[in-house]
């Protein structure tokens, strides 16, 4: 399990922070493509109750999802309330979809800072590579629209990228 959580706060961290998702992405999709297999790609949403501390929370989530994860699985830094799954290996959206709710599991117990307890929401969206794109660009943006959509409903909800409206990185998409 590779957990990634770079907190310093010098010069640019969301530039340096986007600048590393993609080298990770980019690494895990040649690494799928060399072992022509598929990577998973989830975009994870968390909605915290007023009063907690998102750099705090998301410290912890990370650290939870890695000892809940496989040791392939990685856990990279997004925003103050979002972060990135890769799956490698995942063969399906159904199998990623399992893994989406053991992780809204995981959100669903209570996160300890400053002695109070916190509760999570999440909203996960799922991308396939090479299914749902074929570059680390088209890849985030499908799991980012899919995450938003899972948000429409209000509550923890996971959905997938929807092929109508895949966004491959190729200048000749089909309509």
């Amino acid at each position: 399990m590779v957990v990634s959580m770079d907190t310093n706060d010098d010069i640019a961290p969301r530039e340096r922070s986007t600048r590393a998702v993609h080298d990770r992405l980019e690494e895990a999709m040649e690494r799928a493509e060399r072992h022509g297999g598929r990577l998973a790609v989830l975009h994870v949403h968390l909605s915290h109750e007023a009063g907690a501390g998102p750099e705090a929370l998301r410290g912890q989530v990370a650290l939870r999802l890695a000892t809940a994860l496989r040791a392939t699985d990685s856990v990279l830094p997004g925003g103050s309330d979002w972060l990135l799954l890769l799956l490698p290996g995942v063969d399906s959206v159904g199998d990623a979809a399992i893994v989406a709710r053991k992780v809204l599991g995981v959100l669903a117990e209570p996160f300890a800072v400053d002695d109070r307890s916190h509760r999570l929401d999440g909203r996960i969206g799922m991308a396939i590579y090479p299914d749902h794109g074929f570059n680390s660009d088209a890849l985030l943006r499908n799991a980012e629209e899919a995450m938003r959509r899972a948000g429409t409903e209000g509550g923890p909800d996971v959905r997938w990228h929807a092929p109508r409206t895949t966004v491959t990185g190729h200048d000749d998409l089909a309509s």
